[in-house]
């Protein structure tokens, strides 16, 4: 790993020596080639212009990897304003998926209303075929491993 590149804390993360992909700001992006999925690690305080940035940041690792997996780690995110879920859905979801994006694993950020607000959203999205979320960084590391 480069120096600098923030990935996360996870013992479990940092095991798997991610390859870097991007470092803004807002998001970190690392590829791991064994197992072929790709981490985007979001942090601090995130405007919509930041989430839509970070997540065509997300697109563009994607088609630089070819990966099919997506660990999407929001438990560095400190405050998200105005989180712009009906673009995600109606946008990002579907251009993940014409990318060839197949798991989708979501790891919520402490804050207890994006776990609501998450929740709610995954609830009424059709991801084909998968995406869950999770509180830990190091559940959603194991399902993507699963499968």
């Amino acid at each position: 790993m480069k120096e600098g590149v923030f990935f996360s804390n996870s013992r479990a993360l940092q095991e798997k020596q991610l390859q870097p992909v991007l470092e803004l700001e807002f998001i970190s992006l690392g590829y791991c080639a064994p197992e072929h999925w790709l981490y985007a690690g979001w942090k601090g305080r995130l405007t919509r212009e930041a989430k839509q940035a970070g997540c065509d940041a997300v697109l563009n690792g994607v088609y630089r990897t070819g990966c099919t997996k997506i660990l999407n780690d929001n438990s560095a995110i400190t405050e998200i304003w105005d989180p712009p879920l009906d673009w995600v859905r109606t946008v990002w979801f579907p251009q993940l998926r014409t990318a060839g994006v197949q798991y989708f694993a979501w790891v919520y950020a402490a804050n207890t209303l994006h776990h609501f607000s998450i929740a709610a959203f995954t609830r009424d999205i059709h991801f084909s075929p998968a995406i869950k979320v999770f509180s830990r960084l190091e559940e959603g590391l194991a399902w993507l491993e699963s499968l």
